[in-house]
């Protein structure tokens, strides 16, 4: 699953007026797209708490210095998927995942696929589960 903060903001980034989760009410919804048509902005509570908590302590620095393909990448790889598995799920070459993947090392100042996981755990952009979880 990845971290509704970092859609978040780069969804404030790119522009957007609202965000809202996709566990939001239909009444939350028309509030939001009501709000937006007053020319106000609109963020669940929830959204707004990870925001300001995100500017607040401005941990993901790092991670936001990653282009939005390179964020996507970086998900994938710290989920454990390959680079020939992400290959094939966005239609690309494994040379150009594995190009992507050394920049993204580059940029976050990790040496390793196990950096990577471990700086994602401890950033909390994933979390780990149990594979016995139905969760």
């Amino acid at each position: 699953m990845y971290p509704e903060s970092q859609f978040a903001t780069r969804s404030i980034k790119a522009g957007a007026k609202g965000y809202l989760t996709k566990g939001a009410s239909v009444e939350e919804l028309i509030e939001a797209i009501n709000s937006i048509l007053r020319g106000d902005v609109y963020f669940t509570k929830e959204v707004a708490k990870v925001i300001a908590e995100d500017l607040r302590t401005n941990i993901d620095s790092k991670i936001n210095s990653l282009s939005d393909r390179e964020f996507q990448i970086f998900m994938l790889l710290a989920e454990g998927n390959s680079v020939s598995s992400i290959a094939k799920k966005l239609s690309l070459s494994i040379k150009t995942i594995s190009t992507f993947k050394k920049r993204i090392l580059d940029k976050l100042g990790l040496e390793s696929s196990v950096d990577l996981v471990k700086f994602a755990i401890e950033n909390k952009l994933i979390t780990i589960s149990s594979k016995n979880d139905k969760s």
